[in-house]
């Protein structure tokens, strides 16, 4: 299910790469909180609590939009312990009260069973979240009129998409934001339908967390 709209009021957000320099354009943002998590956890460990709404300024300083709309998609991790399920409570308190909407999936689990030693383990993974991303994606462009989008994942499975995007609304301006490891396998099939991309570095990323 999409997620409501809501009219943003005016808001100038620090420089950046090249968008369109339009005062009124319009900046829609999407998180893929797992994909982006791991990837920036291999960045660096101790880089766990980012502030995506202070990052995003910071990624477009010195450009001014209409509406910036940030939306964070992640899954509820009610089959970790109650530590882990604390911290994920915290850590999306934290990004609602910055202006960030958090759009919640579920894991699911399913038995694995090992070829070589017969062994059935229950393994736990993300549903729906990247089907809500893509059609937060498709819909923001196409049907709200949304200028620009940044969307943080490295997640091939987006690919058909951002194609239906290029071909249909080829003036909006698409970057994919993730770490240059997460990037380097898709770099290629990006730049083969003219999408550019945003390295995240441990100095930048580290810059903006919650305190």
């Amino acid at each position: 299910m999409r997620l409501a709209r809501t009219q943003s009021p005016p808001a100038v957000y620090p420089p950046g790469f090249n968008f369109k320099w339009e005062s009124l354009a319009r900046l829609l943002v999407l998180i893929d909180g797992l994909n982006t998590f791991h990837a920036i956890k291999n960045l660096c460990a101790d880089i766990v609590n980012v502030d995506f709404a202070a990052l995003v300024k910071t990624l477009n300083r010195n450009l001014s939009f209409q509406q910036v709309e940030i939306i964070y998609f992640t899954a509820r991790v009610e089959h970790l312990d109650s530590r882990s399920r604390k911290v994920q409570f915290d850590y999306l308190e934290n990004l609602r009260a910055s202006g960030v909407k958090v759009s919640l999936s579920e894991f699911r689990s399913h038995l694995e069973q090992c070829f070589t030693c017969g062994v059935t383990t229950r393994r736990y993974s993300e549903k729906k979240t990247d089907v809500a991303i893509a059609s937060e994606l498709v819909a923001g462009v196409l049907v709200d009129g949304f200028d620009d989008v940044l969307l943080f994942s490295a997640d091939s499975d987006f690919f058909p998409a951002l194609e239906l995007i290029r071909t249909r609304a080829p003036r909006a301006g698409v970057k994919v934001v993730s770490t240059a490891k997460y990037l380097r396998p898709i770099h290629g099939a990006l730049t083969k339908i003219g999408l550019g991309t945003i390295r995240l570095s441990p100095e930048l990323v580290s810059r903006h967390q919650f305190s």
